[in-house]
């Protein structure tokens, strides 16, 4: 299983490899990495032996790397969904097991050819960041991966040791996105977002507090965000702002960040290696008329697991003032505070940890096949095997033990 893991690692690390070589086309390129990661996929979901041997005697940040890797890369090129998706499914489907989140606090070592902010830490911080950028700068079609992700962060988050701090302020910069009142209000659903990242936070809080100080000072600088949320009101005049739904709060290009989830947001142009800030600027839903009544807000509003981030803010927001000097040195010193300062007798009792797993279900197993015979199409090009076909597929009704021979011939005669 040993060989079998490492041949796989290696064939999805070659398009990294052979594309950052200091001699051009000292590595040839194979073209084979969506194979590789369809191969681990079934390998891990269906062999139960082989993914336990990989969390309990394998470094499964290895496979990691590439993954995230294609995640980034292809995140605005919608020809590039199917990758995109089954990437997204390994990393759910892995991270439903604590020796997964142990294994991304491993520091990451390899430099990185991808444009993101320059950063010293782990895989988990490489993983949110990659993330970050999916959710705030990727296609509109994988919408529907954004459960999915945050799902993925909520699994890890009772296992993380220590984040960077440009990880940690561009978590607070995603939760301050999906927890503004237009965009909450935009669809019915769209306030699930942020109960993932409130669970991160409370997760950090309880069980990873002495090694999470910069993930904390970025939630004190910003911890506005939590007490309005708590408070949230409807607005007196929602019709308003459908009116104005196509008018930006701030000047700019309006692209989609959610597109589910809100129709228009506006955008400044951003200048080259900059991240793109993002406003939601209207209450329309893209799947039709929304208008929030106060049941709906009441029905999620008070459930909203904020009361250990308000305890937290509460009992160390006072005492910072005190060590604000107006120096270069006063970040560091609230650092120190922080990581020396104990939390016992104040917050309540850790919450026991949830984690929710990947379920196999009809709709996956139909687009994996798809996926996968869409790739093996795309690879017999060359030459033409199926040059002048018409190619569709089609599934085959199992039928139960009760069905009759009838029933069985009427069946397979409705096979396309």
């Amino acid at each position: 299983m040993h060989f079998i893991y490492t041949a796989i690692w290696q064939l999805v690390m070659n398009p990294l490899e052979a594309s950052n070589t200091y001699l051009p086309n000292s590595t040839k390129m194979l073209s084979c990495h969506q194979e590789m990661l369809m191969l681990f996929w079934k390998l891990i979901q269906e062999n139960n032996a082989f993914f336990r041997f990989l969390l309990a005697k394998q470094d499964i940040s290895k496979i990691v790397d590439p993954i995230l890797h294609f995640l980034h890369e292809g995140r605005k090129d919608s020809s590039q969904s199917g990758l995109i998706h089954l990437s997204t499914f390994i990393l759910l489907f892995m991270s439903g097991e604590r020796e997964f989140g142990v294994q991304l606090n491993k520091p990451l070592t390899r430099a990185l050819t991808i444009q993101l902010p320059t950063f010293t830490g782990n895989y988990a911080d490489y993983l949110i960041l990659v993330f970050h950028k999916m959710l705030t700068d990727g296609h509109e079609r994988l919408d529907s991966l954004y459960e999915c992700l945050l799902t993925i962060l909520a699994n890890i988050s009772p296992y993380i040791k220590s984040l960077s701090m440009i990880t940690s302020i561009k978590l607070m910069h995603l939760f301050k996105l999906l927890s503004r009142p237009k965009f909450l209000f935009a669809a019915e659903r769209n306030h699930r977002y942020i109960f993932f990242l409130l669970e991160f936070f409370n997760n950090a809080i309880q069980y990873q507090y002495e090694g999470n100080s910069r993930l904390i000072y970025a939630m004190i600088r910003d911890k506005q965000v939590f007490s309005s949320l708590a408070s949230l009101q409807l607005p007196k005049a929602p019709e308003a702002g459908l009116n104005d739904q196509n008018q930006g709060i701030e000047g700019g290009v309006e692209q989609p960040l959610f597109p589910k989830a809100a129709p228009t947001v506006t955008a400044p142009v951003a200048k080259e290696n900059e991240t793109r800030e993002s406003t939601i600027t209207g209450w329309k839903a893209a799947s039709g008329n929304f208008l929030p009544s106060e049941e709906w807000l009441q029905s999620w509003r008070n459930q909203l697991p904020v009361s250990t981030i308000i305890r937290l803010l509460s009992a160390v927001v006072p005492q910072i003032p005190a060590l604000v000097t107006g120096s270069s040195a006063d970040e560091a010193q609230i650092l120190q505070f922080l990581k020396e300062t104990t939390l016992v007798g104040l917050l309540p009792v850790p919450h026991p940890i949830l984690i929710r797993r990947y379920q196999t279900n009809a709709a996956t197993t139909t687009w994996f096949t798809t996926f996968m015979w869409g790739v093996i199409y795309l690879r017999n090009q060359a030459p033409p095997v199926f040059a002048d076909t018409h190619v569709k597929l089609f599934t085959v009704k199992q039928l139960d033990e009760g069905e009759d021979d009838g029933d069985q011939a009427h069946n397979n005669n409705s096979i396309p």
